[in-house]
Order: structure tokens, then C-alpha cells, then sequence
């Protein structure tokens, strides 16, 4: 049925005048604007030779991230390059694998917390009001920001979703005596991780970062988990979710 609006004039013809305005308006303007909006670019991973796509620019951090090794790559003109080694950065960026895979996000900040902090009844009380707990206390011993020789331990903590048969529930991901020397703290962080890949495909996933790339690496010597889109043989990544 078609109804009629102000002035007589039908609804349905007046959604289809003014899609095509705008339509009108818009295509010249993406004629002009088109040659200066940055193109999806991709090219192979300087290490391991998977394909790497450079959709809206670099991710976190300036980054590019290997959906199938997990190796940091920036766009250097045509090509991509590895990262130095010792990169630092300013906030954790840098992600290794957490040996669960059911983690859909998480829902809350992470929280650190010193040996002295008052707060630590909050860390306790994350722990114990959830689903349940999940603890990584593997480290190389060294500062896990700088490398100079740990003189105290602290805490984090963050609260995540899990993937239920029926609803998601929650826990609490905690990373237990995270090393530190005198002059640095908040060196990790929990947090999605984005591969680059196409729009044509799905590849994240839950992950602890480090400002370091240096101690990234030596914590994924110690712990030696994968993300979803690391198979053990050619890279298959799971189609995007409509």
C-alpha cells in the first residue's frame, strides 16, 4: 500500500527521489576525492611469506601484524620490512598468544596492581566474584620493559568474556608477577588483537602485549601458544562474520 505524504506527494516516490540526489551528489565528489584516499596495499610477510594486507593504513602502534607467524612488519614504500628487534613502545602493543582461545573480548580495562597498592582487595575480589580465573605467570626475569635485572613484582588483571554454549560468560585473566626494575611499570596490557587481512576475511584475536618487542619475543619462547589464525600448516583464515 502506498501512502501519501505533505503535498500530496507518495512516500515511496519521495525515498527514491532523494536517494538519487544524493547519489547524484555524492558521485562526483568521490570522482574528486577518490585519487587521494589511501589504497589497500599488500604484499608477503618479510618472514614467513604470508599475505599481508595494508586495508586503512598501519594498525596499532603503526604496526602491521602476520596473521600466520605474528611478526611485526611497517610499510617501507613498496615493501614491507621486519620491525628492529629491540622496538619499543610507548604503550603495549607488541601481542603473544594466551593458551585459551575461547575469549570473545574483554569487557573491562586492565588493572595493575603493585605489591603495596591498597587496591590489591579489588584484584582479589575480580577473581573470586567471576566465572573463574585464568593465570599466566611465566616470565623471562628480566625488567619486562627495558631488560635490566627485575627488583619487583606486580599484578594485572583484566576481565574477559568467554564463549558459553549458550550465553557468554565471564572471568578473570591475570598476569601474576610481571617482572620490573626500579624505574618502569605498566609494561602489559590484555587486548584484541587485528592481523592484517582483507575485508574478506576474520582474523583476530585475544592476546597480552608488551611495550618491548624484545621481551615479546622471549615470553613467546616460554610460552609457545598460538592464536586462531596460526595453523600449523597453510594459512586459513575464517571467513568474516556477517
Amino acid at each position: 500500500m502506498t501512502y501519501f505524504g505533505y503535498y500530496g506527494v507518495q512516500t515511496e516516490e519521495t525515498v527514491i527521489v532523494v536517494i538519487a540526489a544524493a547519489g547524484l551528489i555524492a558521485g562526483p565528489m568521490l570522482i574528486v576525492v577518490a585519487p587521494f584516499m589511501p589504497r589497500p596495499g599488500y604484499g608477503p610477510c618479510p618472514l614467513c611469506g604470508a599475505k599481508m594486507y595494508q586495508m586503512f593504513g598501519p594498525g596499532e602502534g603503526g604496526y602491521l601484524v602476520c596473521p600466520r607467524c605474528v611478526a611485526y612488519a611497517k610499510a617501507d614504500g613498496d615493501k614491507l620490512s621486519l620491525i628492529p628487534t629491540h622496538s619499543m613502545s610507548a604503550t603495549p602493543v607488541f601481542a603473544a598468544a594466551v593458551p585459551w582461545d575461547d575469549i570473545t573480548g574483554e569487557p573491562g580495562k586492565t588493572i595493575a596492581f603493585t605489591a603495596q597498592d591498597v587496591v590489591m582487595d579489588r584484584l582479589n575480589q575480580l577473581i573470586t566474584r567471576k566465572d573463574g580465573v585464568r593465570v599466566i605467570d611465566k616470565w623471562p626475569p628480566e625488567c619486562c620493559v627495558c631488560g635490566s635485572p627485575a627488583t619487583r613484582h606486580e599484578d594485572a588483571a583484566v576481565e574477559v568474556s568467554i564463549k558459553g554454549r549458550a550465553l557468554d560468560t565471564h572471568a578473570t585473566v591475570v598476569a601474576r608477577g610481571v617482572p620490573y626494575c626500579g624505574a618502569h611499570r605498566d609494561g602489559i596490557a590484555f587486548g584484541r588483537v587485528d592481523f592484517a587481512t582483507s575485508l574478506f576475511e576474520d582474523a583476530t584475536g585475544f592476546g597480552i602485549k608488551f611495550r618491548s618487542h624484545a621481551y615479546r619475543e622471549a615470553f613467546r619462547k616460554l610460552n609457545p601458544h598460538k592464536f586462531d589464525s596460526q595453523p600449523e600448516g597453510p594459512l586459513k583464515v575464517r571467513p568474516a562474520r556477517e
